[in-house]
């Protein structure tokens, strides 16, 4: 029973992203260029998205060395 609860919430939380997103798409597309924009956005977001996870790899690549060497 729960799992299925899970999956209803993340069907829910999807379905809201999914609103989310068209409305954002909306409101570039309002705009002259806007697609053109939206992609730039996009774009820098993911670059940004992946050097965090980078520095959140190299953080944990890190903390898991000084373990090795303290134990």
């Amino acid at each position: 029973m729960e799992f299925t609860e899970s999956v209803e919430k993340r069907k829910a939380r999807f379905e809201h992203m999914q609103q989310s997103m068209e409305d954002v798409v909306s409101e570039y597309s309002d705009e002259k260029h806007g697609m053109i924009v939206l992609q730039q956005h996009l774009l820098k977001s993911a670059k940004n998205l992946h050097q965090w996870h980078d520095e959140k790899a190299r953080d944990l690549a890190n903390f898991i060395a000084n373990l090795e060497l303290s134990s």
